[in-house]
């Protein structure tokens, strides 16, 4: 470990605090006078950091790894976050900044923080002490204001780039408001990932009990001021410097406790209403009096980030940012010939200018989206501003600005409508391509994804869409390693680079570990061949493949079950057996079940995947044997299987009982059939998501052939199968579906209207009938439909089916129950 010995520790703010308490109490010696405010506090402090000495559950002097370089690669390895120069902020361990050799300028109040439980035991190593925001320079300086707040964000994103300055920004843009925000935090901890080592409700206590942490944090907030005051660019155009107090914690333990010791002067109030107060105040240093507009907040404002659904808190959110943003204006400079306007009348002209900015962006999403349909997608009714829940984050897009606007404007020109949404309604999308300061830049990037890595093929760069793209795309030297990933490991093949691509794939690319991983994974367990790679390739195969344990339970599993079989262990491999495998002791239960199981290698490979099977395994006394013995037949196909039986089937014929009995011992003649009319059909159709135009086809053509399913779907210009497009038909006729367009729910509707066959609800009593009906006769549709008179077969798979697809938050008894008989099939491969 390295301890931060003198010189050693963060130069900047945390010295030049240091200098000048130095410099007060050297000046307050001089003069000769009692004791000030700040001489008591220290006392204080130093009483209570030797009682906590005393109480202090954790060990000052802990036994320290003395691996200084390994310890900081694998904090760089687990690194959540790619920082390369974007951030201007020093970090230090927490653990060697509160080590008792340390000479860390702010390590006894880091100290005391710790030891008053602000970090959660066993968290220590997953915090930094960082060194305060530098003041802003140049132009930023002109609209800068000052926050007061907690602490600061995760690494990567301490004063930048966080949710917190971002949605306040996006609250100043709708009003039209340019703003810089400094932040002056109460504690200099940052997350080394998160924010989850943190206990944020001991931050008011701890500020309370503690006169030396309030009288640090009060000359660092000293500091911030004066270095406003003294920028020129500032100066010139403000008064005095607004001070925006985050939270009661924050104005009642550190702001009033402030004015208690007579560090602060407050003075007359100009605002008030129901959540947010606003009064001048000042003190004076150096014999220069400093002014103050302070802005007192009743919540965070940015608490309903935290506090989803509580509509308060959002309004109180926007209320914070029109205050705010009065706040500023009013502490502008006025000529001799202007009045000053008061905090309400600039509250009025903020309010006009929202509703002309939201009014502009009306009108540009009008442009964007041109038909009525697309527009209620979106939006929640024809004349409102409102968005729709999963397009909630495009509120917040600067469309009202022209570059925004155009960059938005492309997006939907190349990619066409529906994969425009798709990428809206995607996590981080609409917050890059929405904000003017990285607009341009993301768009270019994004386009260069869609002509180097897709061929400018749609359908493989929406493999490509996911939030880790649009995270990760900003990287450094993130195409160079796109260049060599798809070169080294998919053989120049953009549809087999968009295999690979998810959230957990982009999200460790970027590691400096990554290629040694992959190259590991790739030559032992792939054979070096990019298809089987593609097979791997799931979220939480790339979450754990940095995992040592991961990696030595694939050998155990493809050694002893597999027998170093390449591509059965890549049929094994899935997202349930890779959140599991790497679990202590896991892979031996898999191997001993296996050895129990007496089924082929191949056979587990088809069946030892299901998240029924795996569920299980770590239950007490869970037999395998009595487990595995029910599948006497193995249904699903691997790849092995289907070459062979288009191979036989090109050079014998379909006899499929000749098939059967000589070739697949383990198929029936009818399994091969409809293996083989599947394969063929799958050759010429299509499969995944509906168009606008694929539903206005399926409308012209059942015009003319009326439920022939297949006959339809062969005329489609992307022909499809039958029972698809019979799928795609029986959603639109239900009066709640959400899945078909306008245009073929209106069709199907009116079809079914005219042919005299009503829609009829079905009640919970049936449901309950349909579950009992469904385990005795599982999927025996015809036999079902006998207890339920007035609903054909046909019916009931219809029901099925949307039954195993809901995905709403409290599933009735016969959804929850669908989608698990659904999913257990899938596993099982039946």
């Amino acid at each position: 470990m390295k301890i931060l010995r003198k010189n050693e520790g963060l130069v900047s703010n945390f010295e030049m605090c240091e200098l000048l308490k130095q410099r007060e109490l050297k000046r307050h010696e001089q003069v000769g006078g009692g004791t000030e405010v700040g001489d008591e506090e220290n006392n204080e402090f130093d009483n209570n950091n030797n009682n906590n000495n005393n109480t202090n559950s954790y060990d000052e002097g802990m036994p320290i790894d003395e691996h200084d370089d390994e310890e900081e690669d694998e904090e760089d390895e687990d690194d959540e976050f790619n920082v390369d120069d974007v951030e201007d902020v020093e970090r230090h361990n927490l653990r060697d900044v509160v080590h008792k050799d340390s000479n860390h300028s702010y390590a006894p109040h880091a100290r005391t923080w710790w030891k008053n439980g602000f970090v959660k035991k066993g968290a220590l190593d997953d915090v930094a002490v960082v060194s305060p925001q530098k003041p802003p320079e140049g132009e930023a300086a002109r609209n800068a204001f000052l926050s007061v707040g907690a602490y600061p964000c995760c690494k990567g994103k301490v004063y930048a780039e966080n949710r917190t300055t971002i949605d306040l920004l996006n609250g100043f843009s709708c009003l039209g408001v340019i703003a810089f925000i400094y932040w002056i935090d109460s504690v200099l901890f940052s997350g080394n990932k998160t924010n989850a080592p943190f206990d944020f409700d001991r931050i008011g206590p701890i500020l309370s009990k503690y006169p030396a942490l309030r009288r640090e944090f009060f000359l660092r907030f000293r500091h911030g001021v004066c270095a406003l005051h003294r920028n020129r660019v500032f100066s010139q155009q403000n008064e005095c410097v607004v001070c925006v107090l985050c939270g009661k914690d924050i104005a009642e333990q550190a702001f009033d406790r402030w004015v208690e010791a007579g560090f602060i002067i407050n003075e007359d109030v100009l605002y008030s209403d129901n959540n947010h107060t606003v009064f001048r105040a000042s003190f004076d240093f150096e014999g220069t009096t400093f002014n103050l507009l302070v802005v007192r907040c009743a919540y965070h404002p940015t608490a309903h980030l935290h506090a989803h659904g509580l509509r308060k808190l959002k309004k109180a959110h926007e209320g914070s940012c029109s205050v705010i943003a009065a706040a500023m204006a009013y502490a502008q400079k006025t000529t001799a010939t202007t009045k000053k306007k008061t905090i309400n009348e600039h509250l009025q002209s903020l309010n006009k200018a929202y509703v002309n900015t939201m009014t502009k962006r009306k009108e540009r999403w009008r442009v964007l989206l041109q038909t009525d349909e697309y527009w209620l997608e979106v939006f929640v009714a024809k004349n409102s501003s409102w968005f729709q829940d999963a397009y909630a984050r495009c509120r917040n897009m600067q469309l009202e600005n022209d570059v925004v606007f155009q960059n938005a404007k492309n997006v939907f020109d190349t990619f066409g409508i529906e994969l425009a949404l798709k990428m809206l309604k995607t996590t981080g999308f609409a917050s890059r391509l929405g904000q003017v300061g990285t607009s341009t830049t993301f768009i270019k990037k994004l386009l260069r994804v869609f002509e180097e890595y897709c061929d400018k093929n749609l359908e493989v760069f929406e493999r490509f869409v996911s939030s880790g793209l649009f995270a990760h795309i900003n990287d450094k030297n993130f195409f160079q390693r796109m260049d060599y990933i798809l070169a080294k490991y998919c053989d120049n093949d953009p549809a087999s680079f968009a295999k690979l691509a998810c959230d957990s794939f982009f999200a460790i690319m970027n590691k400096k570990n990554f290629f040694d991983r992959i190259g590991y994974v790739f030559a032992k367990y792939c054979n070096k061949q990019p298809a089987l790679l593609a097979k791997f390739a799931c979220d939480c195969f790339f979450a754990h493949m940095n995992k040592d344990a991961f990696r030595e339970a694939l050998d155990i599993i493809f050694v002893n079950i597999f027998n170093n079989n390449h591509a059965l262990l890549a049929q094994f491999v899935s997202k349930n057996v890779c959140v599991r495998i790497w679990k202590d002791g896991y892979a031996d239960k898999l191997v001993s079940a296996f050895e129990k199981s007496e089924l082929e290698p191949t056979q587990f490979a088809q069946i030892g995947g299901n998240r029924d099977f795996l569920d299980k395994l770590d239950s007490p006394g869970f037999d395998a044997a009595a487990y595995f013995s029910k599948y006497t037949e193995v249904n699903k196909w691997s790849d092995e299987e289907i070459e062979r039986l288009d191979a036989f089937v090109k050079e014998s014929g379909s006899n499929w009982n000749e098939l059967a009995e000589k070739h697949f011992p383990t198929r029936n003649a009818k399994q091969l059939r409809e293996r083989w009319n599947q394969l063929q059909e799958g050759k010429n159709t299509t499969k995944g998501s509906w168009s606008k135009d694929d539903d206005l086809e399926l409308i012209k053509f059942h015009k003319i052939y009326p439920d022939k399913w297949k006959e339809i779907g062969s005329l489609m210009t992307k022909p499809r199968g039958g029972p698809q497009v019979n799928q795609r038909f029986n959603q639109a006729k239900s009066p709640k579906s959400k899945a078909a367009s306008t245009a073929l729910k209106e069709y199907a509707l009116g079809y079914v209207k005219a042919s005299g066959k009503k829609f009829k609800k079905w009640t919970s009593k049936e449901e309950e009938q349909f579950i009992e009906a469904y385990k005795e006769t599982p999927k025996q549709w015809a036999i079902m439909s006998k207890k339920f008179p007035g609903r054909s077969g046909k019916d009931l798979i219809m029901k099925w089916q949307h039954a195993s697809t809901a995905t709403k938050k409290k599933p009735s008894r016969l959804e929850k129950f669908a989608r698990e008989e659904s999913q257990k099939a899938k596993d099982i491969g039946k």
